[in-house]
């Protein structure tokens, strides 16, 4: 058989375990989708190798969870340099699921070669790794670019974490008004640190930020509503030196 054919019956078995789990009303009608998936996944379809893997690791449906299975169906994946395939090995030595402890060297290769290929949360991924020092060589500025490609793709966490690097001078220069763009940023987006430190910015002023305490009040409470542990305690302050 031909390696068109291979493809070709690997794709049809893809598309018809799609359509079973769309229309699955029944544990039999998973079992039918889980046989074509697996069909898929043995004839080398990358999708299938992915989103089988992911069944794995996840537990889902008809599937017991099974660590080592996953591992084999996502590294086959990722071989064909499927960037979902990296992110979710990326996840799993990190987790530790893999391996006795947390492998984070592997978690870095893995979340590299899907950043590399736009996954933005693999960058914000590796760029964490990179901050925390988890890695054998962290780098500061691979930290920072790792957040800036999240940033650029809209997650609030890289958002918040561009700010942090610019607050610390963490991999680029500091500046507490670059920072501040970066807080505004990802608070706007719901991100609960980034609300709480516009809270503090506008408490205390400084730089191209006027004090503004209604300005202050409003992030804190914010924050406090999702639960920030420090917010309520800053907005208790707050209140208790408008009325000092």
């Amino acid at each position: 058989m031909t390696t068109s054919s291979n493809e070709n019956i690997a794709a049809q078995h893809y598309e018809a375990a799609r359509a079973t789990l769309g229309d699955a009303q029944s544990t039999q009608d998973l079992q039918t989708a889980l046989r074509h998936l697996t069909a898929a996944a043995e004839a080398g379809h990358a999708r299938a190798q992915l989103d089988l893997g992911t069944l794995y690791a996840t537990g889902q449906g008809v599937v017991e969870r099974d660590y080592p299975t996953a591992r084999l169906w996502l590294e086959s994946a990722a071989e064909k340099d499927n960037a979902d395939a990296h992110f979710n090995l990326g996840v799993g030595y990190a987790a530790g699921w893999f391996t006795a402890l947390p492998d984070y060297e592997e978690a870095a290769r893995h979340y590299a070669a899907a950043s590399d290929q736009g996954v933005a949360a693999a960058a914000l991924n590796l760029g964490m790794l990179h901050y925390h020092t988890q890695v054998a060589a962290p780098d500061p500025e691979t930290a920072y670019e790792q957040f800036v490609l999240a940033a650029a793709a809209g997650l609030p966490e890289g958002h918040y974490s561009l700010g942090v690097c610019l607050s610390e001078g963490h991999g680029t220069e500091a500046s507490r008004d670059l920072a501040f763009e970066q807080y505004l940023i990802a608070a706007e987006k719901g991100h609960v640190s980034a609300q709480f430190n516009l809270g503090m910015y506008y408490a205390t002023g400084g730089g191209t930020v006027e004090r503004d305490l209604l300005e202050a009040e409003r992030w804190f409470v914010a924050a406090a509503q999702q639960g920030h542990p420090r917010a309520q305690a800053a907005l208790e302050h707050l209140h208790d030196g408008n009325q000092s």
